[in-house]
């Protein structure tokens, strides 16, 4: 069984400048962002509870944050607690309960105190 090599492919979002249309490479950041808004812009299901349904959201999120590297959690975690007005993810999370935001976050410090990054064999 021969396996194919993968190719992984940057993705591209297009931009119009001056009427010309360009490629830029989609920042790993807007990925995350864009994951975690379609969670939090999520409705909650019909036929569960909204504590059941902001569980589901929370555990979702956790996923997310999960794959977050040290750097990245450690940046989106003091993003998150400033709250800059004009941060639409850091809006959106501080409605969360208290109680689930600052589990997130400290799930965010956890993450950011223990990843570490790969040795290289030399």
């Amino acid at each position: 069984m021969n396996a194919e090599p993968q190719h992984f492919a940057i993705p591209l979002r297009p931009v119009v400048d001056c009427a010309i249309l360009v490629l830029r490479p989609v920042h790993a950041t807007e990925v995350f962002d864009a994951k975690l808004l379609a969670i939090l812009d999520a409705p909650l299901c019909a036929i569960a509870t909204p504590t059941q349904g902001f569980d589901r959201k929370e555990r979702l999120l956790g996923n997310v944050l999960a794959e977050l590297s040290r750097e990245q959690a450690e940046t989106l975690r003091s993003r998150l607690s400033l709250n800059w007005p004009g941060d639409v993810l850091a809006r959106k999370f501080n409605k969360l309960a208290v109680e689930r935001r600052e589990r997130l976050k400290g799930f965010l410090a956890h993450c950011a105190m223990t990843r570490f990054t790969k040795k290289t064999n030399t």
